[in-house]
């Protein structure tokens, strides 16, 4: 059987999804790479979620539209969310949501610096920050109006969020 990749951690983990792509042949114990792609699934109730497919071949494939792979990254994107929330501790969770409602209730539009101006310490993920934002907008308490550089230099002008308390 094939070892691990030498120098790069251990197995080999699809960048996007965090999906182990090795596979081994159980008839022959060689690791082969294979490529997981994102899919879209619908069940008959109208819920949606993402499962990882194999690669098709040239006779399988079909054109995927952009509104499609919109949805695939919609929920990559509250999928990754919602496990950087699942792992961060409930005073954390509470210390940004305390913050986030006295930003809202100021009526001034905010982003996540402004969290950390007011001692909001930086979460282990960043994408913990966006699930609490996400919640506070889910419950009706902020809404996004646009996005803007972010001013911590650590960050080097990445885009984020602007949000304000909805009234």
């Amino acid at each position: 059987m094939k070892e691990d990749r030498p120098g790069k951690g251990g197995p080999r983990m699809s960048q996007r999804a965090g999906v182990d792509t090795s596979t081994v042949n159980q008839a022959t114990d060689e690791t082969t790479d294979a490529a997981l792609f994102p899919v879209a699934v619908t069940n008959g109730y109208g819920a949606r979620r993402v499962e990882f497919q194999h690669d098709v071949g040239a006779e399988e494939q079909h054109d995927v539209g952009a509104e499609e792979q919109h949805d695939v990254g919609r929920l990559l994107r509250d999928d990754g969310i919602r496990r950087a929330d699942a792992n961060v501790d409930d005073f954390w969770k509470r210390t940004a949501d305390q913050a986030i409602k006295a930003l809202a209730e100021s009526g001034q539009p905010f982003t996540a610096d402004d969290l950390h101006n007011l001692g909001v310490p930086a979460p282990v993920s960043r994408n913990a920050m966006g699930g609490r934002f996400q919640a506070a907008a889910k419950a009706g308490l902020i809404e996004r109006i646009g996005y803007q550089p972010s001013r911590r230099p650590e960050l080097r002008c990445t885009p984020i969020a602007v949000w304000r308390g909805v009234r």
